[in-house]
């Protein structure tokens, strides 16, 4: 995808892009896989599983598809609106996994000026959109390797390789499980 997650949800719900509203099913999905995991090692087969994870993905497309739709016409509006109604009052407020919680109760407010590195190089690849900040979080993310604005000619393994080094030197580490860097005096 060439849309940086920050920008990737309300890209694809104003162009009702199907191939992004697939994708965010998918990031979705493996979210939600990955949250019933110890219950699925518990109470679940392998084919259990195999058999819920396409019914869990497609239920997700369709809610986006149907949010996509109901600014546009009415059988997207009375779907969701239906959908609403079929919320049980007795069901709990959702709740952030431990590691998210503790990363929102952290979050700083949206910057209103565009991050700015001393490093030269990593300014003009935050303009090239190579890396980017997370809405709202000061988490730093590196594009897939793939979607990089190159020069011809530049290797974009290595050249990953040395946006990382130069996080790695004004202070970000990688934090792996949000697949992004922080600076190290935030966490």
């Amino acid at each position: 995808m060439h849309t940086p997650p920050s920008t990737l949800f309300e890209t694809a719900i104003r162009l009702h892009d199907q191939e992004l509203l697939k994708y965010i099913s998918k990031i979705v999905a493996i979210i939600v896989r990955n949250n019933m995991e110890d219950f699925h090692v518990k109470h679940l087969s392998d084919t259990q599983m195999a058999e819920l994870n396409p019914l869990i993905r497609n239920g997700i497309y369709d809610a986006l598809f149907a949010l996509s739709l109901s600014g546009m016409n009415t059988f997207g509006s009375d779907f969701i609106k239906q959908a609403i109604r079929c919320i049980p009052s007795y069901w709990e407020e959702p709740v952030l996994s431990e590691r998210l919680a503790a990363i929102a109760q952290n979050m700083k407010p949206v910057k209103e000026n565009p991050i700015q590195f001393n490093s030269p190089f990593l300014n003009a690849e935050y303009q090239n959109g190579n890396i980017y900040e997370g809405p709202t979080t000061g988490m730093i993310s590196i594009k897939g390797s793939y979607e990089f604005v190159l020069e011809d000619g530049i290797n974009a393994h290595r050249h990953r390789d040395k946006i990382s080094a130069a996080l790695r030197k004004e202070g970000y580490m990688y934090v792996a499980s949000l697949m992004a860097y922080i600076r190290r005096s935030e966490i």
